[in-house]
């Protein structure tokens, strides 16, 4: 064949062989070459490919019985196809996918193939929480279609219904899954928490007489009841005094699935009697009141009072007298305390009147009397002519009248009683005494003669002293002012001798001056004349 250019088409087995090229350039032969020629038979590529796949595998590599590398490819899924032929599911979406391999052999074949890639469906669901008094409860997941399962026994059947009430407080193990060609399965949790509480305190036993009882649930939100009408308050005041004695059921209830009901019992004592009687001695202060209990059943303790100043004279449970000293009107209680504690106080007001007895106080005069007066004057203070006045002197002399005298030298004693009874109009009475005594003062007693013979009659001359004399100074002068006796010696005497007794005075009137001195240094001075005798 001569030409520049050597053209087969098409190609068949036949042509193979060696080919020698060899021309002529410019007249000129050219250097021959020799060209062997293989004819290849094209191969048939077969992909190794699943015929379907789920959207959420794993990436998935593809494979073909190629010597030489190709390059993959796919028409519906551009982006999901790498060109080294690895398949992303999840990228591909729901469908066929039509997938081309074109080989880089000299050849040039290729091969196609498709793959299903079906969708998984959506096992998810969010975890559950439902309290233990909800009951049933139904399960939701994604995708419907599936069967539940519950790691607590028989709270939860295959169509995803839970019970609370079997399955109890806890956290349980969920499990959803969706058969099929591609299936799914989530696994979470049902927590069951408890019910809300209604639960609260509440005393066993309480009075009658107990003042009101805030009673505090453990959660607010809640309605109160109890057995008794009008006892407890909507804000849970217990008011023992408008409930019935005995036992009273109390309740607390949370409303809704979720709530809750409790109910405690308290027991509400009787109180006992405290009621009494009473009667006064008499209508006037001072006065004794008897009290009488009504009745002392299931009593172990008691109290007896009234509102004034006095106090118990007696006392019992069961009876007791006060001593009232003052007039007024009072007020008479009685308390009592029963066996199962309670206490109970009955009260009368303004239930005992006395009259105020009348005024006994009085006064002295002198005030501080001695043996020297002549007269003591007593009078009362206050003078009611209405009045009657009655006056004892120890225990010999009466009197009567708002002020009376009396002689001291009848009374007889340095200390005496007097004591002043008056009665009103009412016939109250009222009896004052006080002790008198009659103060000893600084006195003395100097004769005015004395006759020295030596007859053994009035032969010394001596100042007789009362006992409250503590210190004593005697002088006696003659006429003329010259001291012819001296003493501090309240004992001594004068037998009228001068200059240390060596001689006797003369006849005459002599002057003394004596100076005493009581304890608290009170002083009295006593000046006279003294006339000498023989």
């Amino acid at each position: 064949m001569s030409a520049e250019a050597f053209t087969l088409s098409p190609v068949a087995s036949t042509d193979a062989g060696i080919y020698t090229l060899s021309g002529v350039n410019d007249g000129c032969p050219m250097i021959s070459a020799d060209i062997e020629l293989i004819v290849a038979e094209p191969l048939a590529l077969v992909i190794s490919a699943p015929p379907s796949i789920c959207s959420t595998d794993g990436a998935l590599e593809l494979s073909v019985d190629d010597l030489f590398n190709g390059i993959w490819s796919s028409t519906g899924c551009p982006t999901c196809l790498t060109e080294s032929g690895t398949l992303y599911p999840n990228a591909a979406g729901e469908g066929i996918l039509d997938i081309t391999y074109t080989s880089t052999s000299p050849c040039a074949t290729s091969a196609s193939t498709i793959i299903e890639v079906i969708l998984t469906p959506n096992a998810n669901f969010t975890d559950f929480i439902a309290c233990e008094g909800e009951g049933e409860v139904q399960l939701v997941s994604e995708q419907s279609g599936g069967v539940w399962f519950a790691n607590c026994g028989t709270c939860s059947n295959e169509a995803g219904i839970f019970d609370t009430e079997i399955a109890g407080t806890g956290i349980w193990d969920i499990t959803y899954t969706i058969g099929g060609a591609c299936p799914a399965s989530t696994v979470g949790s049902f927590s069951v928490t408890p019910n809300t509480s209604s639960s609260f305190i509440l005393p066993a036993g309480v009075c009658a007489n107990a003042p009101t009882i805030d009673l505090i649930a453990e959660n607010n939100a809640g309605t109160w009841s109890a057995t008794c009408d009008g006892c407890i308050g909507n804000d849970g005041s217990f008011s023992p005094n408008q409930a019935d004695v005995g036992l009273v059921e109390v309740t607390y209830t949370i409303p809704g699935n979720c709530g809750s009901v409790t109910a405690e019992e308290i027991t509400v004592f009787d109180l006992p009697n405290a009621g009494f009687d009473f009667s006064a001695e008499s209508s006037c202060a001072p006065a004794l009141v008897n009290l009488v209990a009504l009745n002392n059943t299931n009593v172990y303790d008691c109290q007896w009072g009234y509102l004034g100043i006095g106090a118990s004279a007696t006392f019992g449970c069961d009876e007791a007298t006060l001593e009232i000293p003052v007039g007024g009107c009072f007020e008479l209680n009685h308390t009592v305390i029963g066996t199962n504690g309670c206490s109970n106080t009955s009260s009368m007001p303004d239930a005992l009147c006395l009259n105020e007895p009348p005024a006994a106080d009085f006064q002295i005069n002198p005030a501080n009397p001695s043996l020297l007066d002549e007269f003591i004057t007593l009078t009362a203070n206050e003078a009611a002519e209405e009045n009657a006045y009655n006056w004892e002197f120890g225990d010999v002399i009466q009197s009567s009248g708002i002020e009376v005298g009396i002689l001291v030298s009848s009374i007889g004693l340095e200390l005496f009683e007097v004591c002043l009874e008056v009665t009103d109009p009412l016939n109250c009475t009222s009896k004052n005494c006080r002790n008198i005594a009659l103060k000893e003062e600084l006195t003395a007693f100097a004769p005015t003669a004395f006759t020295p013979d030596q007859d053994g009659r009035n032969d010394a001359w001596q100042i007789v002293c009362s006992d409250a004399v503590t210190s004593f100074e005697l002088n006696i002068f003659d006429r003329w002012g010259t001291a012819v006796f001296q003493t501090t010696n309240k004992d001594d005497v004068w037998f009228g001798d001068v200059q240390d007794g060596t001689h006797f005075a003369a006849d005459g009137i002599y002057h003394y001056r004596a100076v005493l001195r009581g304890e608290n240094y009170e002083v009295q001075i006593l000046e006279g004349a003294i006339t000498l005798i023989r």
